[in-house]
């Protein structure tokens, strides 16, 4: 990975994407999601984003090296991060439309915990709330410091954090979107005005819809989450987390969540 510098707008001023993405014995999972979100992401911010074929290249080749260790050295599940920022210019948030974006890869191996997936996690509620602001809705941009705070809230009690808006509806985790099954439909917060949309997020709206379960993208409040029969977390890492403790409230993990688990954590269905 290449060192940015100071210059690099992504340093300065958080102007750029990242996608996290799941690699599984050295094998790249959902390339193809991640690239449509950052693509879309680049459109909306104007950065100029270079071939998809030169980034997946340079993703496969930190995801399975060519070593002397061989297959081996490769770790059971990474994270491989993709990081495309505007450029460099000194000082001032102008910049020329022409400029080149700064790609950066990165990959660390992950110790997945197979307990999240077998007994559920607990989670709680963040006092920090997510901003409203529409143009950024759905975006995995570099400005994350809203997630950072909230983060800070607390250390080892919980596995993730809820978030709600400025106007109190809830939004997503600190690094996971939500699902909650509410009167037989399983709901997930509408992400119009906020929130990151997650790859793992969609292959779920996508299975719901060729399973032909109800489902609906809509506000939800906190009670409406408390009051669900069960709920759910998810993320391109993780794949699904049943959630069994809201701040003390217990939760039942349903068939529906079982077979999301059994269809994408990774520490169950490949390793």
């Amino acid at each position: 990975m290449s060192t940015p510098s100071l210059t690099d707008r992504g340093f300065q001023f958080g102007d750029g994407l990242f996608e996290t993405i799941r690699v599984d014995r050295g094998e790249i999972q959902q390339f193809d999601l991640h690239w449509q979100r950052l693509k879309h992401g680049a459109e909306t911010l104007g950065i100029r984003m270079p071939a998809r074929r030169m980034l997946e290249m340079r993703c496969k080749s930190l995801a399975k090296p060519s070593t002397a260790e061989g297959e081996s050295a490769i770790p059971a599940v990474s994270a491989l991060k993709l990081q495309v920022t505007r450029g460099d210019t000194i000082g001032g948030y102008a910049a020329p439309e022409s400029l080149p974006a700064n790609v950066y890869v990165s990959i660390r191996p992950v110790a997945l915990n197979p307990v999240f997936w077998q007994d559920g996690v607990s989670v709680r509620w963040c006092q920090q709330t997510v901003a409203i602001q529409p143009v950024l809705a759905g975006l995995k941009h570099c400005n994350r410091l809203e997630q950072v705070l909230a983060r800070r809230e607390w250390q080892h009690e919980y596995q993730e954090g809820l978030m709600c808006d400025t106007d109190g509806y809830v939004v997503e985790g600190t690094a996971t979107n939500l699902f909650a099954c509410i009167d037989g439909v399983w709901k997930t917060p509408l992400l119009d005005r906020c929130g990151v949309a997650g790859t793992m997020r969609q292959q779920i709206l996508n299975w719901f819809e060729a399973s032909q379960l109800p489902y609906e993208e809509c506000r939800l409040r906190k009670a409406d989450i408390e009051g669900a029969s069960a709920l759910f977390l998810s993320n391109a890492m993780i794949g699904v987390w049943p959630v069994t403790g809201l701040e003390g409230a217990r939760f039942a993990v349903d068939s529906t969540t079982h077979t999301l688990v059994e269809q994408f954590a990774p520490t169950l269905r490949k390793l």
